[in-house]
């Protein structure tokens, strides 16, 4: 079922426990995500295992020192040094971004002992084109605070998973696309990460149409992970982090093209999306325990609105 991958990434919060990274693999069945893909284009699983194992690690650190002194018993992140770990590299970036460059360059001029003038000026002019991240002004309104520039506190793979988990939410509650800003990015994504391109098509009808918009495209092949991180998009700092939404985004838009999109809903007692078999299931899922809760809301608001008759 297409919908695995997706579902997976927006309800495995990464927070604080990214080996669920691990799971998250498990889910990159070729016949799952594409029902034409063929033995030699699957994606090896394993690997990522050195890199989520990495991430695992290096995750544990909040202080810049500490993070460097992790990264340095492993070898070097540099590709002009002989010791590059390039898993390392992929790792270090899926928490830090650019952030690391950042810190690096501070370090570096402390070094050559440039004049306090001269540092605060060029910490001011290289902190401006770091921290302009587009997902920061979301991930600052969906946590209510600004974390990016607290060294690591809120780690760079945890901000792509919120922005998946916003616009996911911002379908459910019946927004068209075009409304949804980083819905966007989702389309982007799923190109990129594709041989055959989704696009976006406004139907003609539109009064006949529960939602105007509607998403048309074909199945389409995964490049391997190291073809990805060589592509236009995928060479970044966020080569990792963007190779994982890409493919969550791929899942979705897939999904939505073959489905009625009122089938995707959000459980607030679990606080995950799930697939419904009704598009009139109220927004709870399956399982038991929001089962009960449930209950217990629905029984509470009708003794609070007919007391006489509920008591």
């Amino acid at each position: 079922m297409i919908e695995r991958f997706f579902l997976s990434y927006a309800n495995a919060s990464l927070k604080s426990t990214p080996q669920l990274f691990h799971k998250l693999f498990e889910q990159l069945d070729p016949s799952i995500l594409c029902e034409e893909a063929e033995d030699d284009i699957s994606i090896d699983k394993t690997e990522f295992d050195k890199i989520i194992e990495y991430i695992v690690e290096l995750s544990e650190n909040t202080d810049y020192q500490a993070l460097v002194s992790h990264i340095k018993k492993h070898g070097s992140i540099n590709h002009y040094d002989d010791e590059f770990n390039e898993k390392l590299y992929y790792a270090v970036h899926a928490i830090a971004g650019e952030r690391e460059s950042f810190y690096s360059y501070v370090d570096i001029w402390k070094e050559q002992k440039v004049s306090k003038k001269d540092l605060k000026k060029l910490i001011e002019q290289t902190r401006k084109s770091t921290f302009e991240c587009d997902l920061r002004k979301i991930v600052t309104r969906l946590i209510g605070k600004d974390l990016c520039e607290e060294s690591f506190l809120q780690k760079c793979y945890e901000c792509h998973q919120l922005n998946f988990r916003d616009c996911l939410l911002q379908i459910v509650n019946g927004r068209e696309y075009l409304e949804i800003p980083n819905f966007k990015d989702v389309m982007i994504w799923s190109e990129d990460i594709s041989s055959a391109k989704t696009h976006l098509v406004i139907d003609e009808e539109k009064e006949r149409k529960p939602f105007r918009l509607t998403l048309h495209g074909d199945k389409s092949l995964f490049p391997v992970f190291y073809e990805f991180a060589n592509g236009f998009l995928g060479n970044s700092y966020h080569t990792f982090n963007n190779f994982i939404f890409s493919l969550a985004s791929y899942s979705l838009t897939e999904f939505l093209i073959s489905n009625d999109r009122r089938k995707l809903k959000f459980c607030p007692y679990c606080d995950r999306f799930f697939i419904a078999k009704d598009i009139k299931r109220k927004h709870r899922c399956y399982s038991q325990d929001c089962m009960k809760k449930w209950e217990r809301d629905k029984k509470r608001v009708q003794r609070e609105t007919d007391p006489v008759k509920y008591i």
